[in-house]
């Protein structure tokens, strides 16, 4: 069945003298997530008495609003333990939540701690280990007389997924790999069959899958991903996905069909509700015509969304603006208004530490000086920006491409070639949907 149930479909049950095991199953099973929106429907249809109402599916209801109602509480209480915790460095949550007897055993904190790890995940990839760290110690302290086995096993499984997630935010493909798939063995195995559960599973993979270059398998998990949203009706979360699926498109050199994605997930993203998103359809758009050679439509797209884009003032957020200005400025023509764009994106990024996009943008910069026949000055950023790039856990394909690039600026014999081929293999698409 769907995420929810239908006002008809709780009400069908309640009037029907026979109730399948299936039926009753996805009733019991849903209710007993303590589901607030469906809840709230069955304590609705449950006040207005209704003639012939099955004895088991009263039983369900009435046991789902005594989980609801208890999940009501453990809400309230989890707010100030999140508040708690997060006034504390990581070393001291783990002794403060391990002395604890009775506190911190909650799962609606867990699911407050990984709603955290998701909305820092892109910009502070630590701290959102940290929290999917923390998630994970109150999920192994969870009661399942209280909450339930089958509960507490996919909350433990969440916190390992958002754990793999933040690791392969980081640069660690190879541990967020184990820790990815040990996470969806346990869901199949012994979780809830949550489908929402199991489509951000196949969204995660989907980011970790792209990132090894194994663009088959991200396709397969992106499939499965997007027929669960669409089954539950979940349309934000389709969105979202559809925007992956233009940022795996163009990382595999696919850029007209991720244009085509893009354009298909625009129209499901309402732009009030969730600005952030929005802002990455549009971004990956604009850098998706630059690609495609048509840096008048991109700059276009620019201008007609400059109100969203000031609306995220932070750093990440505005490095990577200047950073397609910077290429669209370089499209269109305009070397020296380029050069000054990816001088300061790179001085943000750096400031951030974030030295390996300061560096990516660098290489884009060296592209600028070759074009231009500045060899001297091309040398010395290759100089500077060649160490970080040798800093990372870079696949074998990347660390060639590094290693041509600085021997043939080290000897002023760079070409536009050699740079497009470097950034081919070291580059990510610029803005992807995060997995928040």
């Amino acid at each position: 069945m769907g995420r929810h149930l239908s006002r008809e479909k709780l009400q069908g049950l309640l009037l029907r003298e026979q109730v399948s095991r299936e039926e009753l199953r996805d009733l019991l099973d849903h209710l007993f997530e303590a589901c607030p929106e469906c809840g709230e429907l069955a304590s609705d249809l449950r006040s207005t008495p209704a003639a012939g109402t099955h004895p088991l599916v009263e039983r369900a209801l009435c046991r789902g609003e005594e989980r609801r109602l208890q999940m009501i509480r453990w809400q309230a209480v989890a707010r100030a333990e999140l508040a708690e915790l997060l006034e504390l460095p990581p070393a001291r949550r783990r002794k403060r939540i391990e002395r604890a007897f009775t506190r911190f055993r909650n799962p609606a904190l867990v699911e407050l701690l990984l709603e955290e790890n998701r909305r820092r995940v892109t910009e502070d990839p630590e701290s959102a280990l940290q929290l999917a760290e923390t998630a994970r110690d109150v999920a192994l302290r969870l009661s399942e007389s209280e909450v339930g086995r089958e509960l507490a096993m996919t909350l433990l499984a969440q916190s390992h997924m958002l754990r793999g997630n933040s690791l392969r935010a980081q640069g660690e493909i190879r541990k967020a790999d184990e820790v990815l798939s040990f996470a969806r063995q346990m869901f199949e195995e012994e979780g809830n069959s949550d489908p929402l559960v199991e489509a951000e599973l196949a969204y995660l993979f989907v980011s970790l899958r792209s990132d090894q270059r194994r663009f088959a398998e991200a396709a397969r998990e992106l499939a499965r991903a997007q027929e669960i949203y669409e089954r539950c009706q979940e349309r934000r979360l389709l969105a979202r996905t559809l925007v992956k699926k233009g940022v795996v498109l163009f990382d595999a050199g696919e850029v007209a069909a991720a244009s085509e994605a893009l354009d298909e997930a625009l129209p499901l993203i309402d732009g009030e509700e969730d600005p952030k998103l929005r802002l990455m359809a549009v971004h990956n758009g604009v850098d998706y015509l630059v690609e495609l050679g048509d840096c008048a439509a991109a700059a276009e797209r620019l201008r007609a969304h400059a109100e969203l884009y000031d609306r995220f003032p932070d750093v990440w957020t505005q490095a990577r603006r200047h950073w397609v200005e910077a290429k669209v400025a370089r499209g269109l023509g305009r070397p020296a208004e380029a050069e000054k764009l990816y001088l300061q994106v790179q001085s943000m990024f750096a400031a951030g530490g974030q030295a390996f996009q300061a560096a990516l943008a660098g290489l884009e910069l060296s592209l600028l000086q070759v074009e231009q026949g500045r060899m001297v000055e091309a040398r010395k950023l290759a100089a500077e920006i060649v160490p970080a790039f040798l800093a990372q856990d870079i696949r074998r394909e990347a660390l060639a491409a590094v290693l041509v690039y600085e021997d043939a600026a080290r000897r002023e014999v760079l070409t536009t070639a050699v740079v497009h081929e470097t950034l081919r293999a070291l580059s990510r698409a610029p803005f992807a949907a995060a997995s928040a």
